[in-house]
């Protein structure tokens, strides 16, 4: 399974956290309710035009220094939200020499040409191209998707019939893309340029998720997730990419398609507009979830919806869903509460209720992932057991605690897709990790020494390593705590 993670030049937003957790419910049910392996590549873009931008802005002349701190931020909100780490966290500048690979394949079957900007991948060379995802001949001749279609520097330097201001003619359509951007004075900078065979320069967005997802899961994987932004151009020239490496010819139609699933989420939205950092209408999650109970609330919000659709974030809606996480919360520690008294009452509508949502709930997530559905099979469950707990309060003592420990089970059960049941002991000042072995803490203090050196590949090992022995490291200001996973 490969997703697309985040460009760190900045912290990561709700909208993009939604694309996150999206994720983590469909491994989740993969790993949890179906027992499957997945082996999980999420990509860190550290070399990006906006990178670039920010570098210079603030003067700062090794890109790692902005791209280690927003990858570690990003890495405390994964941890924050519980999802469950990914396999691995590949960074792009760790794969040049694949990429280099990869756009030489391209140029040796014909698929990618070069000129004085670069390379270039060239589409009316891939047969298909532009049918995967969205219908190209579809979109307007004004919609030109210039260099990495990213807002790509080069994009003032372009018109549409492809003449720079200087008169030299670059690009052989309107839709070819940047593989390789060549280096320019005054633009690039040291840190982000490499020297190769394709000339002095860098990679463009696409081909880093392209050479990545081939190296580490193989020409062809079973899932590919994003939001659904990209699936043009970035998806889809995924797809030109990948297949153009097995041959022009190669696709669906041939049986030898890049990817078997694609799944993509809908937008957050504040008000009419998507949450985008381009609209500087952007919040981040330690911003509008400072708190354990919000950074839960978000999540169920997240689950609420489903995925496809748009889903608007107001504090309202949050609000709403606080409150549906803490009567989840209440629910279960009054059940808690009753078990302790072993005051026994024969029941069996609680059970048999318990049974009836457990079917509806596995019906709805194997139906493209419903879980709204599945939302509401949780609260039929927590109102069942509500009613159980008043009647015996009601009635001096006398519960079906069979019944409320069954429902306690499906809730638990449910919370494995779910998610939202984390960080209660935390909310009740437990702090809930229980003791750190020694290894694990060593580890920690390993990674602490590599991120203090910046080798943030070491680090990235470390931090790994930490979660195969079942532990997460949590980076804030004041400095890295451990909790179990």
């Amino acid at each position: 399974m490969y997703t697309c993670g985040p460009t760190v030049y900045a912290e990561a937003h709700l909208g993009n956290f939604r694309a996150f957790l999206t994720y983590d419910i469909l491994k989740r049910v993969l790993v949890k309710v179906y027992d499957k392996e997945v082996d999980h590549v999420c990509n860190l873009t550290d070399v990006d035009d906006k990178i670039i931008k920010k570098c210079r802005s603030l003067k700062i002349t090794d890109a790692k220094d902005l791209t280690g701190k927003y990858t570690d931020i990003f890495m405390h909100d994964l941890s924050d939200l519980n999802i469950l780490p990914a396999s691995r966290y590949p960074r792009a500048t760790d794969h040049i020499p694949d990429i280099v690979k990869m756009i030489e394949d391209l140029r040796d079957v014909g698929l990618a040409y070069r000129d004085p900007d670069g390379w270039w991948f060239d589409v009316s060379q891939k047969s298909g191209y532009g049918s995967q995802l969205v219908n190209v001949a579809s979109l307007s001749d004004e919609v030109d998707i210039d260099a990495d279609g990213d807002q790509d520097y080069r994009s003032d330097n372009v018109k549409v019939g492809g003449m720079p201001k200087g008169g030299e003619k670059v690009k052989n359509n309107k839709r070819d893309f940047a593989l390789w951007k060549a280096y320019k004075e005054g633009v690039d900078i040291d840190s982000l340029t490499w020297d190769t065979s394709l000339g002095l320069g860098r990679p463009g967005w696409h081909i880093e998720c392209s050479a990545i997802c081939r190296t580490l899961l193989g020409d062809r994987i079973d899932i590919h997730m994003g939001g659904t932004d990209l699936r043009f151009p970035h998806h889809e020239n995924e797809i030109a990419q990948s297949e153009g490496v097995m041959g022009k010819e190669c696709g669906k139609e041939e049986g030898r398609e890049f990817c078997q699933c694609w799944v993509h989420n809908g937008f957050v939205k504040m008000g009419e507009e998507k949450m985008s950092k381009s609209l500087g209408n952007t919040l981040t999650l330690q911003s509008e979830c400072p708190t354990t109970l919000d950074k839960r609330a978000f999540r169920y919000l997240v689950v609420t919806s489903h995925y496809r659709q748009e889903m608007t974030f107001t504090s309202d809606a949050l609000n709403a869903s606080k409150r549906a996480v803490e009567r989840v919360d209440k629910c279960m520690r009054d059940i808690k509460d009753i078990q302790k008294t072993g005051d026994n009452k024969e029941g069996g509508e609680l059970g048999e209720l318990c049974e009836r949502e457990a079917g509806k709930f596995y019906k709805a997530i194997a139906d493209d992932l419903s879980t709204p559905r599945c939302a509401a099979s949780m609260f039929a469950v927590v109102k069942g057991a509500e009613k159980e707990i008043k009647r015996g309060r009601r009635e001096g003592g006398g519960w079906d605690i069979d019944g409320l420990g069954r429902a306690m089970d499906t809730l638990r059960m449910f919370d494995e897709v779910f998610g939202i049941l984390y960080g209660q002991e935390e909310q009740e000042g437990d702090g809930g990790g229980g003791e750190v072995p020694e290894d694990v803490m060593e580890l920690v203090r390993k990674r602490g020494d590599a991120k203090a050196g910046k080798d943030w590949g070491l680090a990235d090992e470390l931090r790994d390593e930490i979660a195969a022995r079942g532990w997460q490291v949590k980076d804030s200001k004041d400095g890295a705590t451990v909790v179990k996973l």
